[in-house]
């Protein structure tokens, strides 16, 4: 049996090296194919500079081929399942809105054009104006569009669709699945030519299971989401700002989302101060959950630009009560310090105050509850290097009170992770990951890794291939997985891309590894009138999985 069993793992060994080796020939080979008409390579990668509550904007603009309608994909993301589209472009900065996925995108992110958006008709008279003339041209143009917005109506975007999700269970255990869900995002921009913002994004689910699960889960279930529905009064450089409905607080987005009301003001020469008041919302909690008010004030300052050097330092406080009894209260301390060079540092730090019940549980009137730092180097125009460190503790809330304290870990994460991006020529990018988690209790920590390498430009400009390879080591068991992906655009606003992955782990208690395997395809399609479908396929087997996921959604942008 040892003896079979060296076989099988030779095998396998063999088997994954001629797969990357295959995949390094298709890459190198085809990294020989350049442009003969062009000199230099076109930007096709761009990198997040910063984001706001619905919005990432990048280092990029019209200068370097990204105008409206232009459709990029986050660097990393499984099968391009995270795209963005920009909906307004500068000279050298676009902003982006989230039209498909699920990702949290920070500062220094990178992003990769699938489609590019046309650029608008240049009239002959234009293209020969001074720049002052183009100033007037521009005013002139402004002024005509706010006019026309004030007669024709309010200025509005967003999204409509629907998805539809489907598992069949091959494995005899019946846990078949099926989703039906609607999503709705609105946002809506001087309203009645005021300063008024409406924001509405919502999302209403039905759930369909063979049988009920025994975590409680039932067999069918109508599950109904308000994210947000706020009206604010005031603009980005307005003295004061109001915000009501169901929001998040941007300046104190760490008490989550809220019913109820917040205020910023202005004070000049870059200073802030705000407050909030509010209630958790209801779709939070099962109906026998209590209900939870929040309040909270800041101050803050804010200095330069990002074109240029940015610093913002902020300081709140945030209280949580049941009624008259305490659920939580904790300073929140965070900023950042920002360079055009290509560096970057940022901490959000939480300190917990224990009072009354808090502090005969802790024994400690101030526990650190909340550590994240980051930093990000430029060390040349394709290489990039950057690190994080992320330590966090439970803290106790009313609702655990009873909890016993063998049950509840002082602390639940402490890790380092650091990282490596590569802007290679011939259109290739590889992004290195290393990270290690310690959990605590005394154990061994996790040691984690990962590679991903894409190249575009392959076939032709809008094509893309990527590999990647991951893995963790971790004291009670191992695992490894990499995914092999291509995507093509047919023509404009079609999209083709398909994959093959393999997922591996190991415990203690096993004997051997076990194995599951999925190969995947994916359509997209742009249809008129601003339309979108998209449609996926994955077909997954092993000593875990056996079945297939069919996942469908129709759509219109407005």
């Amino acid at each position: 049996m040892p003896m079979i069993e060296s076989v099988c793992s030779q095998y396998r060994l063999r088997r994954s090296a001629l797969i990357i080796f295959v995949i390094c020939q298709i890459i190198l080979l085809s990294a020989v194919k350049l442009k003969a008409d062009t000199g230099t390579e076109p930007t096709s990668r761009f990198r997040v500079k910063y984001r706001s509550i619905d919005r990432i904007y990048l280092d990029g603009g019209k200068a370097q081929g990204l105008y409206e309608g232009t459709i990029l994909t986050l660097d990393g993301a499984d099968s391009n399942a995270v795209q963005f589209e920009v909906v307004y472009a500068s000279d050298n900065s676009a902003s982006c809105q989230m039209i498909s996925g699920n990702a949290d995108v920070k500062q220094g992110d990178w992003l990769t054009v699938l489609r590019w958006g046309t650029a608008p008709e240049v009239k002959a008279q234009d293209s020969v104006v001074t720049d002052a003339a183009a100033a007037t041209i521009n005013a002139e143009r402004q002024a005509e569009a706010k006019g026309s917005t004030a007669n024709t109506g309010n200025r509005t975007s967003g999204s409509l669709s629907l998805q539809w999700y489907s598992w069949q269970d091959h494995t005899g255990t019946n846990l078949d699945f099926g989703q039906t869900t609607g999503r709705f995002s609105l946002r809506a921009q001087e309203l009645w030519g005021r300063p008024l913002y409406l924001r509405v994004r919502s999302r209403g689910q039905y759930d369909q299971r063979n049988r009920a699960y025994s975590t409680g889960a039932p067999d069918n279930q109508l599950v109904n989401r308000l994210y947000e529905l706020s009206l604010r009064y005031g603009s980005d450089d307005s003295p004061v700002q109001l915000q009501v409905g169901r929001l998040l607080p941007r300046q104190l987005s760490r008490v989550g989302y809220i019913d109820g009301a917040a205020l910023d003001i202005r004070q000049g020469s870059g200073w802030h101060s705000g407050v909030m008041a509010g209630a958790k919302p209801r779709w939070q909690f099962q109906e026998e959950e209590m209900s939870i008010e929040k309040y909270g004030l800041y101050t803050g300052y804010e200095h330069g630009s990002f074109r240029e050097t940015y610093f913002e330092e902020y300081l709140a406080f945030v209280g949580e009560y049941h009624g008259s009894y305490i659920n939580r209260e904790f300073f929140n301390i965070r900023g950042r310090l920002q360079s055009n060079k290509g560096w970057a540092l940022s901490h959000q730090i939480d300190l917990d105050l224990n009072r009354g019940w808090r502090f005969d549980k802790t024994n400690s009137r101030i526990n650190l509850s909340n550590v994240y730092l980051s930093a990000r180097y430029r060390l040349s125009s394709r290489v990039t290097v950057g690190g994080t460190y992320d330590s966090r503790q439970n803290y106790w809330t009313y609702e655990q009170q009873t909890t016993a304290d063998s049950l509840f870990d002082s602390e639940l994460r402490k890790g380092f992770r650091g990282n490596v991006n590569l802007h290679l020529p011939f259109y290739f990018n590889l992004n290195t990951q290393l990270g290690y988690r310690d959990n605590g209790g005394g154990n061994a920590g996790t040691v984690s890794y990962s590679s991903y390498l894409s190249k575009s430009n392959i076939i032709t400009r809008q094509s893309r291939l990527s590999f990647r390879y991951s893995g963790f080591n971790g004291p009670v068991n191992d695992g490894y997985s990499y995914a092999l992906r291509a995507s093509q655009d047919l023509s404009r606003g079609v999209s083709l891309g398909g994959g093959y992955g393999t997922y591996a782990y190991k415990t203690q208690s096993l004997s051997q590894e076990r194995i599951s395997r999925w190969w995947e395809s994916e359509l997209r399609l742009a249809l008129p009138y601003s339309f979108f479908a998209n449609g996926h396929y994955q077909r997954s087997y092993g000593d875990d999985l056996d079945g297939h996921t069919i996942q469908l959604e129709l759509g219109k942008r407005f």
